[in-house]
């Protein structure tokens, strides 16, 4: 018997020309994405996966951030994306904080807060 796949949410933490962009590449039939910087939870270097009830958080140093930010402020339209200069962000070698943890409870408070925006 095939499983029914759950209706899965990303939410993407801005709404510049690149984040635009990459959230109509992920849109598929089970994946739906919206970009929105108003959401209690979402900044700057922080990424958050909630799969189940684990969590997993990654927190991104100040230099990447900042990084980020210069590569995202500078992109006014698709033709101005230069693909070596973000790919080279994800090749700096810094300390990241990563927290993976299982907690039903908080799974799905984060979860209630992402499907929220969709509304």
């Amino acid at each position: 018997m095939q499983q029914q796949l759950k209706k899965v949410y990303m939410l993407v933490g801005n709404e510049s020309v690149m984040d635009e962009h990459a959230a109509s590449i992920v849109r598929l039939q089970e994946i739906e994405v919206i970009c929105s910087h108003k959401t209690k939870f979402l900044k700057d270097g922080y990424f958050i996966n909630i799969i189940g009830d684990y969590i997993l958080e990654a927190y991104f140093p100040d230099i990447v951030n900042q990084y980020f930010k210069a590569f995202f402020d500078t992109i006014k339209n698709l033709k101005d994306f230069n693909p070596e200069a973000f790919q080279n962000i994800f090749k700096m070698k810094v300390e990241c904080k990563i927290t993976f943890r299982r907690s039903k409870k908080d799974a799905e408070m984060f979860r209630k807060e992402i499907i929220k925006q969709f509304k």
